[in-house]
């Protein structure tokens, strides 16, 4: 351990311990407290509870950043009350990047929702800070995928500057020691198929429901895909455009939606599902499919993205379809994890090494150090 008296602030635009990006900046404030530096969160908003655990400062109150000695800031949507402190920031400089969803997916929306727009200025912003920043920033992504984005707008892929590390994630709770929990009693049973995130065009429920149907069309009608995640009223559109595809496709038995769950609700989903299915267009890193397999479930999903760098390997997934053959081609493999359940076992149990091997919080914790130290004292160690 190096004693430090060191200051260090993490930002990011608001902090929510429930949510991923929340969730990695608070494990980031403890292990860095852990590390005997002072620590604080700076956002323009807090979760009530968190400025009761964690030395909270509302961005809006303070004109400067130089107090500290190291900045970490978060980067996941258009914040542009960074801009100004960030410049004249004189201390060390880390971007944590979790990627900003591109602005087509919400283009159709564009009317009722802003959300085209702070999509194509959150990316606008990160490719400015590159471009501003590239020579004294230090970059950490939290995917393959989106230190691949950093290097598209002009990160050097060689640079000692710039790693990647998984996010933080809540699997304390998730995890299980035997993974070796299928029900082979199937027998007159629904096939259970489960999605978590929000209602957002990128997550594309619509791809969902149509594997769905073709599920029903060609293997069975005994299927049940479960939608749980939170609505943005104003994008009332996407969610009409959904449940008119339920109506059209004639699968309201088959298709169930739940806006909220308590989060011992969602642990009951997660156990009384079979598979977990992901159609995703986009994603930085995809945290729902680590606690998917965390809880011992296969998964069904494209490889867009992250996606397939996150599943990691031998798992049941492919490219995004594109026509009718491809849909039945992913109910089959839902029908797969249904019928055999030797393969069944061992999707589950490569998934559970995956995050054991890879996620689990004293490795993310371990990377995290590593990267950070060597990002902190950089300059110290080249100038000694």
């Amino acid at each position: 351990m190096i004693n430090t008296k060191e200051k260090v602030a993490i930002i990011s635009g608001s902090i929510h311990q429930g949510d991923a990006v929340g969730h990695d900046v608070c494990m980031m404030y403890q292990t860095l407290e852990k590390l005997e530096y002072h620590v604080s969160l700076l956002a323009l908003g807090f979760n009530a509870n968190l400025e009761q655990q964690y030395d909270c400062i509302k961005i809006q109150q303070i004109s400067s950043l130089n107090d500290y000695d190291i900045v970490i800031y978060h980067h996941a949507f258009y914040f542009p009350q960074i801009n100004k402190l960030l410049k004249n920031f004189i201390g060390k400089l880390m971007i944590r990047y979790h990627n900003v969803t591109p602005s087509h997916f919400y283009m159709p929306y564009k009317k009722q929702s802003p959300a085209a727009y702070f999509c194509e200025m959150g990316r606008q912003q990160i490719a400015n800070m590159v471009n501003k920043f590239n020579q004294s920033a230090y970059w950490i992504a939290d995917s393959n995928y989106n230190s691949q984005e950093l290097i598209d707008w002009g990160v050097n892929a060689q640079s000692e500057k710039i790693a990647v590390c998984p996010p933080f994630m809540n699997l304390n709770q998730k995890v299980r020691t035997d993974s070796n929990h299928i029900n082979n009693d199937s027998s007159n049973k629904s096939v259970n198929v489960i999605f978590v995130g929000r209602f957002v065009p990128n997550k594309a429920h619509k791809e969902m429901i149509k594997v769905i149907y073709a599920y029903k069309q060609c293997i069975d009608e005994n299927i049940i895909l479960t939608l749980i995640g939170s609505h943005d009223p104003l994008l009332q559109q996407y969610d009409i455009e959904v449940q008119q595809l339920i109506d059209e496709l004639k699968l309201n038995e088959q298709v169930q939606i739940k806006s909220f769950v308590s989060n011992e609700e969602l642990q009951q989903h997660y156990q009384q599902a079979d598979v977990y299915l992901c159609m995703s267009h986009h994603e930085g890193f995809c945290v729902p499919i680590v606690e998917a397999q965390a809880m011992g479930l296969p998964i069904v999903t494209t490889n867009t993205a992250a996606i397939g760098e996150t599943l990691g390997t031998n798992q049941m997934s492919s490219s995004q379809p594109s026509q009718l053959s491809d849909y039945v081609y992913f109910a089959k493999m839902i029908q797969q994890l249904v019928v055999n359940q030797t393969l069944k076992q061992a999707v589950i149990d490569q998934g559970y090494q995956n995050v054991a091997g890879r996620f689990a919080a004293d490795i993310v914790e371990q990377s995290f150090v590593e990267i950070f130290y060597r990002f902190a004292l950089a300059d110290k160690m080249n100038n000694a």
